[in-house]
């Protein structure tokens, strides 16, 4: 099995190097069998294991489930880089604006040092 994977593999990788992005970047291939995936699925972790591995079927989900968690990473990193620091120069734009009304002279600096903080740690 691994030697047809292998040769599979190979066949892929000469058919499709011209089309992958970045001039021959990586191209992912997982051969899998459903069959073997099915036979040992529900048999003893211990004993079915290495066949459930070599079904491939775990590699797939290994991949999707990285995929998933690439994307909430990129969507997170996003939101803290745009639109907290937004929010950041919205507060700060309200407080050089005096609209916060009541805050003396010392509690002004106070929330100064905070927001110079929290917008030094979003940059680092």
């Amino acid at each position: 099995m691994e030697l047809r994977n292998a040769s599979v593999t190979a066949g892929l990788m000469r058919t499709y190097a011209d089309r992958i992005p970045g001039g021959g970047g990586q191209l992912r291939v997982f051969c899998a069998s459903n069959t073997l995936y099915w036979q040992w699925r529900d048999k003893p972790a211990d004993r079915a294991l290495p066949f459930l591995r070599q079904s491939g079927i775990l590699a797939i989900r290994q991949q999707c489930m990285g995929l998933v968690s690439e994307s909430q990473l990129r969507l997170a990193m996003q939101y803290m880089h745009r639109d907290v620091q937004e929010l950041v120069s919205n507060v700060e734009l309200w407080v050089r604006s005096g609209a916060g009304g009541t805050a003396d002279l010392a509690q002004a600096r106070e929330f100064r040092r905070v927001l110079d903080g929290v917008e030094a740690r979003l940059r680092g």
